[in-house]
């Protein structure tokens, strides 16, 4: 029996859509979306608009020319909104940018402006008044929701607090691409520390066509069941995958399953094991973590409860070192690989969707630097 049919015959790639329950999409989510972005905040070096360009490297500042040319056509004294921020890069010279991200971490490397505020907060609940905003910024946010009900409901959330009249810049990731097709709308795309491409370089190769050959296409039949324990675990089970040959040459190990004559690489964790396996904590010292990433004097007050000052600055410290010396050192023999969720958009869909959402319409649709971009206007 052959599971890959629908994917990789392309005449078929239309019926390779993934059907999720709305538990299974959190939980797809929460691990190949939210997890591997707070483990990614600890690489991000905090940006400085104060110094030379040439000087910034890892920290450097950069913007999208089309998402510039959108924000000046804002009047003086125009607040933002930019939603899944991260770092908070865009600016308006007379205006100000309120950001928000789900990922606390992010935001604790966003350099502190005059005209920019940021906090933490979910899309889908946006703890600001209806009406409130004059524009939006979607960057790079729409593509990571699973499910086109997911991705509606936050496209309303965001319109909700929208003037009327005003407009929003939305942006997800094509799956048309210059010398490359994705193998799947549903993808799972690797991210590494310190990267060396599966693709060997050529002079028409681009870094998107070397990302798109190491991604790993996903498909979930329909006829779902609830999931195991351990997200991993009936996420493997259940999906059908595709693997190109460069990547499972490189990744043939003990954790492939056989099919008849297939050989199905199971789909790997988020999140590196060994990194996962540092932070092993106790289910009480779990739930005071998380409360200190909202609140790190609240966290610390309560975790005192369990563990003296002294104890929790010592773990604190010795985590610290030992996940980022082991990172850096794992990576250089590429053992240390993230993979993301990622939808990524057909011509069309993306107008689509935002024509599904009341009090939006689409006013302007292009192509740019291999993602499908819109400007939307709430109207009512």
């Amino acid at each position: 029996m052959n599971f890959f049919k629908n994917i990789n015959n392309p005449t078929n790639i239309t019926s390779t859509k993934v059907r999720f329950s709305e538990e299974e999409a959190r939980n797809i989510e929460k691990e190949y979306v939210h997890n591997v972005y707070t483990q990614l905040a600890a690489h991000c070096s905090p940006i400085n608009r104060s110094l030379p360009k040439s000087s910034l490297k890892g920290g450097k500042v950069i913007q999208w020319p089309v998402v510039k040319k959108f924000l000046r056509e804002f009047d003086k004294g125009s607040i933002l909104m930019d939603v899944g921020t991260g770092q908070c890069k865009y600016e308006l010279d007379d205006g100000y940018i309120i950001g928000f991200d789900s990922c606390a971490d992010i935001l604790m490397k966003v350099e502190k402006r005059d005209n920019v505020d940021v906090f933490v907060a979910d899309s889908f609940r946006i703890p600001l008044r209806e009406k409130c905003m004059d524009g939006a910024l979607v960057i790079s946010v729409i593509h990571h929701f699973t499910t086109p009900i997911r991705r509606k409901e936050v496209l309303a959330a965001i319109a909700k607090v929208m003037k009327v009249n005003s407009r929003c810049f939305i942006n997800a990731w094509a799956f048309e691409q210059k010398n490359s097709t994705f193998e799947s709308e549903d993808v799972l795309v690797p991210f590494h520390i310190n990267p060396t491409p599966f693709a060997k370089f050529h002079k028409d190769s681009t870094k998107e066509d070397r990302i798109i050959k190491s991604a790993i296409a996903i498909n979930i039949p329909e006829n779902n069941s609830t999931p195991q324990s351990g997200m991993t675990s009936w996420f493997n089970d259940k999906v059908y995958k595709y693997i190109p040959n460069s990547f499972n040459k490189n990744n043939r190990d003990n954790n492939e399953k056989t099919n008849g004559n297939n050989v199905i690489p199971k789909i790997p964790p988020a999140i590196p094991r060994i990194i996962e396996g540092l932070k092993k904590q106790s289910t009480t010292e779990q739930l005071f973590c998380n409360v200190k990433r909202w609140s790190p004097a609240i966290g610390r007050k309560l975790l005192s409860l369990v563990k003296s000052p002294k104890d929790q600055f010592v773990d604190e410290l010795v985590d610290t070192i030992l996940t980022g010396a082991l990172t850096d050192v794992l990576s250089t023999f590429q053992e240390v690989t993230y993979y993301r969720y990622y939808h990524v958009f057909k011509k069309g869909e993306l107008e689509s969707l935002i024509d599904e959402v009341e009090g939006l319409k689409v006013v302007d649709s292009f192509y740019d630097s291999a993602n499908w971009c819109c400007i939307a206007e709430k109207i009512r």
